[in-house]
């Protein structure tokens, strides 16, 4: 799927077809174990758009190759996937980790895989996107994420992190944003999040072990909402939650596992969801949110937002 490129000098043409725009970049070296290719020479055509469906080429799975600046923002980028008459515009952060898989020995004894990212400044997501891929933004904004490294024979061992404190996620205004795709946002470095009123569906562990959320607002009293379906685990370990804001005038379906794997799984015991007043007893008896029933009250009460 790698043709048109000339291997002896670092240069390529990605696979594409007649419609495809291609991106040549030359590199100083040809380390491809790392995920941020550094070392750029120059980049000769770049692409501000890409409006493609990715689809598995190799055992990598979806696959991008991307040249950064030194602040870590993309210049320019080539995806191996297939035109879709531009159906879907998606956003992708395209690792946000500075270091991926580093291991070491922490305070405690136990070894950590620990990545971090440089991304410590807001990040807008325009208007203009639709849906928002799987990965796009893993680890965005934390400063440090520790993994066990072996967790069957580390159980003590927890997962930790530090995050950069000028971090912060913003949809422009007007947002078209329908979908939040798995692992999106997995790992990162949230306080606060507020999904605009477009949004639709959000997807397995989008925002899972986001440790320093506490506050989740999804479209306003303005807007109201379009949610309407919320995946397995997509806000599970984020611990310091305190409270979810819906304003859906209707309930979103939650996915759930067993009797207690549902969307807010391993967060805390204190954190309370706000609804509609009129929707609070539907939420109550709701299949999966009735596991939560004692956390649902009414939009403004007790510290909810008005």
């Amino acid at each position: 799927t790698v043709g048109d490129g000339d291997q002896s000098n670092g240069t390529y043409r990605a696979w594409g077809n007649d419609d495809s725009i291609y991106i040549t970049a030359k590199t100083s070296g040809n380390d491809y174990t790392k995920n941020i290719i550094t070392g750029v020479d120059a980049v000769y055509t770049g692409v501000q758009d890409v409006d493609i469906e990715l689809k598995a080429k190799d055992q990598f799975g979806e696959v991008v190759f991307a040249c950064y600046d030194s602040d870590g923002y993309v210049i320019a980028a080539v995806v191996l996937g297939e035109d879709v008459n531009n159906t879907k515009n998606f956003a992708y952060g395209l690792d946000a980790y500075e270091a991926m898989y580093e291991y070491v020995e922490g305070d405690d004894g136990y070894t950590y895989d620990v990545c971090r990212s440089k991304v410590d400044h807001e990040l807008v997501i325009p208007a203009s996107v639709t849906e928002i891929g799987s990965q796009a933004f893993l680890g965005v904004g934390t400063k440090e994420f520790f993994s066990p490294s072996y967790p069957d024979d580390q159980p003590d061992a927890k997962a930790h992190a530090t995050r950069n404190d000028a971090f912060a996620l913003v949809f422009a205004e007007g947002s078209n944003l329908t979908t939040i795709d798995a692992y999106a946002f997995s790992c990162a470095g949230l306080e606060t999040l507020a999904l605009p009123a477009s949004l639709e569906t959000v997807a397995e562990n989008a925002f899972v072990y986001n440790m320093y959320l506490t506050d989740i607002t999804v479209g306003d009293a303005e807007n109201g909402s379009a949610l309407r379906e919320l995946g397995l685990f997509c806000f599970g370990g984020d611990t310091a939650l305190a409270s979810v804001t819906l304003y859906a005038q209707t309930v979103p379906e939650m996915t759930v596992s067993g009797l207690d794997g549902h969307i807010f799984y391993q967060t805390n015991e204190t954190f309370r969801i706000y609804v509609p007043e009129t929707l609070v007893a539907q939420y109550q008896l709701a299949a999966g949110w009735r596991i939560l029933a004692g956390r649902i009250q009414a939009i403004g009460t007790e510290g909810g937002n008005a």
